[in-house]
């Protein structure tokens, strides 16, 4: 330990500066932040676990489709900044999944409400080659994406296996769901 430094100046030096500019709140060497990394693996692990290996990438997808559209959307909005992500596409494997794995939507409404305070504080957000790491809008960043991740987490660990669609015969319910993220794929290629 350097002289006179406590052991938080030391965590906090070690989160800033190990990996580059962002710390390891980035994935070293790319822009995606390893928390997004390492919650996509525990939707991964916990459908594998609970014998639903599909469930678990249908609720990845959604979470991840879910919130960079909701990010792409609000920075447009908020600073005039191209939208790069596909948001009809989004919008309908959201739906499609979320009738498939379920959402519990009282995570959902932790996240809305995060959110609505990150977009009051100015919807600010850290990118990798940034040295200066705004940590107020880094704690609003995660802990809404990892509410919004937990949405998909929760019903996906707690509930038993369902049939896909209860309302739905199986081939109209796998037709609708290729359907949206085929919709989604083909949006994220032009």
């Amino acid at each position: 330990m350097t002289a006179g430094m406590t052991v938080s100046g030391h965590a906090a030096l070690a989160l800033t500066g190990i990996f580059g500019p962002g710390g390891i709140i980035f994935f070293p060497g790319r822009q995606e932040r390893t928390s997004t990394v390492v919650l996509a693996a525990v939707l991964l692990v916990v459908g594998v676990i609970r014998r639903r290996p599909l469930h678990g990438l249908l609720a990845t997808l959604a979470w991840i489709a879910g919130f960079e559209a909701a990010w792409q959307f609000t920075i447009f909005h908020f600073a005039g900044r191209p939208m790069g992500w596909p948001i009809p596409g989004s919008i309908a494997v959201v739906a499609a999944v979320s009738l498939i794995v379920g959402v519990e939507w009282r995570w959902l409404a932790v996240a809305a409400a995060l959110w609505v305070v990150w977009m009051l504080s100015g919807f600010h957000y850290n990118v990798p080659q940034d040295p200066h790491i705004d940590w107020w809008a880094e704690f609003l960043n995660e802990t809404a994406k990892t509410a919004w991740g937990l949405a998909y987490l929760w019903p996906l660990w707690r509930q038993r296996p369902q049939p896909l669609w209860v309302a739905l015969p199986r081939p109209i319910a796998w037709t609708v769901l290729t359907m949206a993220v085929g919709f989604l794929a083909v949006q994220l290629g032009s």
